[in-house]
């Protein structure tokens, strides 16, 4: 009940208390407003000097919070491989962003076809009221077909390169890593049905 009449209330989170010199400074800066009343202008004063300073612990969060997250999308960050001239064909774009399968053409052009398959879809998702699920909006084998021969009948410009590319990558880093998984699960379901005959 004291600490009530006197308008003070607890605040655990604060790490210091202001100074007598600040704690007047500030009522005597709300005094200028008409309230004379001492136990309220501090009263008034306490509970400004704690926003204050809780707004300051927060704002250093936030900042502590911020430059981890920069170094974050920093460290995930995609930057496609520049091109050497322009503009771009489907050959050099699926050579530019899958440069580990160089010679296997086949196996680019099927994970090429899977991109299409996904940005086909998404495009058609958009438009909707995206309340149906993306797989609802795959599009057929000649839909896919017909994109990809597109890509080699209208080679890209500089700025349609950085997009596609930005954007097949990103796709490629989720795909490659959900693939990974699913066939580390297979590889476990194998090894289980084999430990499982052999006993």
């Amino acid at each position: 009940m004291r600490y009530s009449h006197h308008g003070i209330k607890p605040h655990p989170f604060l790490s210091k208390l202001p100074t007598p010199q600040q704690l007047a400074t500030l009522a005597a800066t709300l005094a200028r407003q008409g309230n004379n009343n001492l136990e309220q202008l501090c009263s008034e004063a306490m509970l400004l000097w704690a926003a204050a300073h809780e707004h300051i612990v927060l704002q250093r969060k936030c900042d502590e919070d911020w430059k981890v997250e920069s170094a974050r999308q920093e460290a995930n960050r995609i930057e496609p491989p520049e091109p050497k001239m322009h503009p771009v064909t489907r050959d050099e774009f699926c050579r530019l962003v899958l440069p580990k399968l160089n010679g296997r053409t086949g196996e680019r052009a099927s994970i090429i076809k899977m991109w299409l398959n996904h940005e086909l879809a998404m495009n058609r998702w958009m438009k909707t009221d995206q309340k149906k699920s993306v797989s609802e909006f795959e599009p057929t084998k000649a839909e896919i077909d017909n994109a990809f021969a597109e890509m080699q009948s209208k080679p890209m410009d500089y700025p349609t390169y950085r997009f596609r590319a930005y954007d097949f990558l990103l796709w490629y880093r989720d795909w490659r890593t959900t693939e990974t998984s699913r066939k580390r699960a297979v590889a476990a379901q194998a090894r289980h049905k084999k430990v499982k005959k052999s006993s």
